[in-house]
């Protein structure tokens, strides 16, 4: 079985995103955390509190994600055939 990965988010300030699926406006404060769920281009569904929501494309985005970890892979590989 997959298991899909979902991101978890800090939304760094208040935003107004629509209910999925009604589109009903809901405004969320800053300082709460949200999974990221799919993420197409500046357009973000989340899951914030149990309850799925849509961000349309918001610049500078309010979504605070952290950095991803360093990579210790050299810079180059030697290949053995």
């Amino acid at each position: 079985m997959m298991k899909r990965m979902r991101e978890d988010v800090l939304i760094n300030r208040p935003v107004t995103v629509e209910r999925i699926p009604d589109g009903t406006p809901m405004d969320l404060p800053g300082g709460l955390w949200a999974q990221v769920t799919q993420a197409l281009g500046s357009n973000f569904t989340l899951v914030v509190e149990g309850q799925l929501v849509r961000l349309k494309g918001v610049m500078p985005t309010p979504l605070a994600k952290s950095r991803p970890p360093k990579s210790n892979t050299p810079r180059t590989l030697k290949l053995r055939m």
